[in-house]
C-alpha cells in the first residue's frame, strides 16, 4: 500500500515529478492492485502536467518524457495488463 500511496503524492507534483516516469512504469505490470491500480491515473496527472508546461521543457527532456510515457502506454495496451 506504501508504493500506491508514493506513486498518489507523485502525480499532485506535477510536470516536476517527470524523472520518476521509468521507475512508475514498472508498476503497471505489478501482480498487485494495489501497486498497479494508482500508477496508471498518476502517469496521466504527469502527462497531463507536462503538457501544460511543454513550452518551459527543453527538447531533450520534452523527447525523454514523451519516450518514458510511451512506454507506459505500451504498458497499459497489453491486453494482461488488466485495468
Amino acid at each position: 500500500m506504501c508504493v500506491g500511496s508514493a506513486a498518489s503524492a507523485l502525480g499532485t507534483i506535477g510536470a516536476e515529478a517527470k524523472t520518476v516516469v521509468p521507475q512508475l512504469v514498472p508498476l503497471l505490470k505489478d501482480s498487485d492492485a494495489n501497486v498497479r491500480s494508482p500508477a496508471a491515473p498518476v502517469l496521466l496527472s504527469i502527462a497531463f502536467h507536462l503538457q501544460k508546461k511543454e513550452k518551459t521543457l527543453t527538447s531533450p527532456e520534452l523527447n525523454q518524457a514523451v519516450s518514458n510515457l510511451e512506454s507506459a502506454l505500451k504498458t497499459l495496451a497489453q491486453p494482461e495488463a488488466n485495468f
